[in-house]
């Protein structure tokens, strides 16, 4: 498989001179490696996660900006990254496609009612 590029960035709160708290995003690395998308929910539960997971990122980058709650923008299209499996030299980044918690309450409750 070719290994393709994808942004990473972290989200950077700050807050005006009102006193509302602003958080954009701001870029942090270039990573190299490759993209597979996961079609199941049965993928998220076998690891134990809550939120499902659309896509897996492995690469062999060694960065500590590499964690949970930050965005990786691959072929123009952000994914939040749930949880970062380390394995010594490969990192396996599971991601989904829902941007920040906000988005993920609006979705679930919309489920709800």
């Amino acid at each position: 498989m070719k290994k393709n590029k994808a942004l990473l960035f972290e989200y950077i709160h700050s807050a005006d001179p009102e006193g509302r708290i602003t958080s954009e995003l701001v870029q942090v690395a270039c990573l190299k490696g490759v993209m597979i998308p996961v079609n199941s929910e049965l993928a998220a539960k076998g690891f134990g996660f809550d939120e499902n997971i659309s896509h897996r990122f492995f690469c062999k980058e060694i960065n500590p900006c590499i964690r949970s709650g930050n965005v990786i923008r691959y072929d123009n299209k952000d994914y939040s990254i749930v949880h970062v499996a380390d394995y010594g030299k490969v990192k396996v980044i599971h991601l989904n496609t829902l941007i920040g918690r906000r988005s993920v309450r609006s979705v679930v409750q919309n489920l709800r009612y």
